[in-house]
C-alpha cells in the first residue's frame, strides 16, 4: 500500500515542521534587531543627544513600518513570500550595523527609516508565510509559536547589550553583532524559499491589501483585536523603549526588566496559549488586559525593590505576550472568507502605530515630566485596553439577547 503524498500546496507534517523551524529561527534573528532599538537612547547619549530625540528617532520608524506593511503583500505577490521576507532581513541587518559603524543622530533618522521598512514587511510576510506552511488547528498553535519566538529574540536584543555593557564594550557592539544575526535568519529564509519552492511565490493568491478588503475586515469582528493590538503595543513601545531611564532612575540594571519580560512572555506564549485559545476569548481579553493594567500600575509603586522589579515586568510580560497570541489568533479565526492575509497586515499595522509610535510620545514625557509622569500615562493607556475589553463583552452580550 503506497504511503499518501502531499499535493504541492499542502506540504506534508514532516516538511511543514522543518519549514516552520526555518521560519521560526528567521523571526528570532529578526526579532533581535528590534530588541536593539530599545538601546537607542544609551547610544544617542554617547552623541549628547536626550530622550526625546531618542524616541523621535524610533518613532519614524513607525511611517516607513506601515508603508512597508502595506506594500508587503504586492511585494510577496511579485517577488514571492520568502524572497520579500528575505529583502527585509537585508533592510534590518543594514540599518543595525548602520547604527553600530554611523551612530550620529543625522544618519540614525535614515537608518531608522531603513529599519522600519524591514521590520514593517516581515511583521507582515513571516504571519503569511506560517499560514501558508501550517493548516488548519495548527495554525493557531504555529502563531503563538512564531510569536513567542520573536519576543524571545526581542528580549534577547537588550540582554546581550547589558552584558556588552558590563564586559566594558560599547554599545555599538552590540549592535554589530545583532547585524551577524539578522544576516544568519536572511540565510535560514533562503533555505526555506528552496524548500517551498513554487509555493512560496504568492502571485495571484491574493495577499494585496485593497479598500475593499480592508472595508470587509474592518466590518468584521476582526476590528476588535486589531484595534487592541495597537493599544497593547502602545503600552510595550512605551515601556520598553525608555527602561533603560526607568532603571537608572530608581537603581535597577534594565537587563532584569528584560529578562523578566522575556521569560514570562516566552512561558506564557509556548505552554499558556494552548489553554488560552480553547477557553472563552471575550473574558480571555478581559482578564488578561486587568492583569497587564495591574502590571503596569506597579511600576507606578515600585521605590528600591530589584525583586519587586522583576516581578512586576514578568507580570508585565505573561500577560502582554499571551494576549498578543490571542488577539492574532481572534483577528485570524474573525477575519472574513479569503481575507485573512489582509486581516493580518491590519494586525501588523495597528502594531506598529502603538509600538512605534507610542515612543515619540514617551521620549517627550520623560524629558519634560519624568519616568514617573510615563508610568501614569502608560497605566491609563492600559486600562482603556481593559476597557474595550469589557465595551466587548457588553455589545456581544446585548447581541445574544436581541436574538
Amino acid at each position: 500500500m503506497k504511503e499518501a503524498v502531499s499535493p504541492p500546496d499542502q506540504p506534508g507534517p514532516r516538511r511543514s515542521k522543518a519549514d516552520f523551524v526555518l521560519l521560526c529561527f528567521a523571526g528570532y534573528c529578526f526579532a533581535l534587531a528590534y530588541g536593539m532599538t530599545f538601546l537607542l537612547p544609551l547610544l544617542m547619549e554617547t552623541q549628547g543627544a536626550n530622550e526625546a530625540v531618542a524616541g523621535n528617532i524610533i518613532s519614524s520608524a513607525s511611517v516607513t513600518s506601515v508603508i512597508a506593511a502595506l506594500l508587503s503583500g504586492h511585494f510577496s505577490d511579485s517577488f514571492g513570500t520568502c524572497r520579500a521576507a528575505m529583502i527585509a532581513g537585508g533592510c534590518l541587518a543594514a540599518s543595525v550595523l548602520g547604527f553600530a559603524l554611523i551612530p550620529n543622530v543625522r544618519s540614525a533618522y535614515l537608518l531608522a527609516l531603513l529599519f522600519g521598512t524591514g521590520w514593517g514587511a516581515f511583521y507582515v510576510l513571516g504571519p503569511i508565510l506560517a499560514a501558508r506552511i501550517l493548516t488548519g488547528e495548527r495554525r493557531d498553535h504555529g502563531f503563538a509559536l512564531l510569536a513567542g519566538f520573536m519576543m524571545s529574540g526581542i528580549g534577547t536584543g537588550p540582554i546581550i547589550g547589558g552584558a556588552t555593557l558590563s564586559a566594558g564594550a560599547p554599545v555599538s557592539s552590540a549592535f554589530l553583532l545583532a547585524g551577524a544575526v539578522v544576516a544568519l535568519g536572511v540565510l535560514s529564509l533562503g533555505v526555506l524559499g528552496r524548500r517551498m519552492g513554487a509555493q512560496e511565490v504568492s502571485a495571484g493568491t491574493g495577499d494585496r491589501l485593497s479598500w475593499a478588503s480592508l472595508r470587509a475586515v474592518m466590518r468584521s469582528t476582526a476590528a476588535q483585536p486589531i484595534f487592541m493590538v495597537g493599544v497593547a503595543g502602545a503600552v510595550f513601545g512605551g515601556l520598553s523603549s525608555f527602561q533603560t531611564s526607568y532603571a537608572a532612575s530608581h537603581g535597577f540594571a534594565f537587563i532584569d526588566y528584560f529578562a523578566g519580560f522575556t521569560i514570562a512572555a516566552i512561558f506564557a506564549r509556548l505552554f499558556l496559549a494552548p489553554y488560552a485559545l480553547r477557553s472563552p476569548q471575550p473574558l480571555m481579553n478581559l482578564l488578561l488586559t486587568a492583569v497587564m493594567a495591574i502590571a503596569v500600575g506597579l511600576f507606578i509603586l515600585i521605590e528600591d525593590s530589584t525583586t519587586f522589579y522583576v516581578f512586576s515586568s514578568a507580570l508585565f510580560g505573561a500577560s502582554y505576550g499571551l494576549h498578543y497570541s490571542l488577539l492574532n489568533s481572534q483577528a485570524t479565526r474573525a477575519a472574513p472568507e479569503k481575507l485573512v492575509p489582509q486581516s493580518l497586515v491590519l494586525f501588523s499595522l495597528s502594531y506598529f502605530i502603538g509600538a512605534l509610535g507610542m515612543p515619540k510620545i514617551a521620549g517627550w514625557i520623560v524629558t519634560t515630566l519624568g519616568t514617573e509622569a510615563l508610568s501614569y500615562g502608560l497605566f491609563f493607556v492600559a486600562v482603556l485596553n481593559f476597557s474595550v475589553a469589557l465595551f466587548g463583552i457588553a455589545v456581544r452580550k446585548r447581541a445574544s439577547i436581541v436574538r
